[in-house]
């Protein structure tokens, strides 16, 4: 039996047994909670000394792989310019550009993620621009 999650910034995914469960939250935050006009939520979902930060903005999402020694976008990100993105609880946290794409494929990678607690090969990464 799934236990129902409740919105928060962040989530170990190490104690999620069900990856539809946490989607379904972050669509529910993109669509309910307050924020700048066109700025997206953000969530950081980890593993132990592995994250992957993961943003809804209606049809698109953002992805960001960070662990100690890498901070990787996608390589087709779909965003040219830093793009605004907000914490469920408020903290903005602007995404650089390439970390956006089609929400399907947040959504692939966030599921893999959940699954197997290492960086999703559903995407292919490139180091970010900082």
């Amino acid at each position: 039996m799934t236990t129902a999650l409740t919105p928060q910034a962040s989530y170990d995914v190490t104690t999620v047994d069900n990856a539809a469960e946490l989607l379904r939250v972050m669509a529910e935050a993109d669509a309910g909670i307050s924020r700048p006009d066109g700025a997206g939520v953000l969530f950081d979902l980890y593993a132990d000394d592995r994250m992957l930060i993961a943003g809804i903005r209606g049809d698109r999402g953002c992805l960001v792989w960070a662990s100690w020694d890498a901070m990787l976008v996608p390589t087709d990100g779909v965003n040219v310019e830093p793009v605004d993105y907000f914490t469920w609880d408020g903290h903005h946290h602007p995404q650089e550009a390439g970390a956006e794409v089609p929400v399907a494929t947040m959504r692939r990678a966030v599921r893999e993620f959940v699954d197997t607690g290492q960086q999703p090969t559903c995407v292919q990464w490139t180091e970010a621009q900082l």
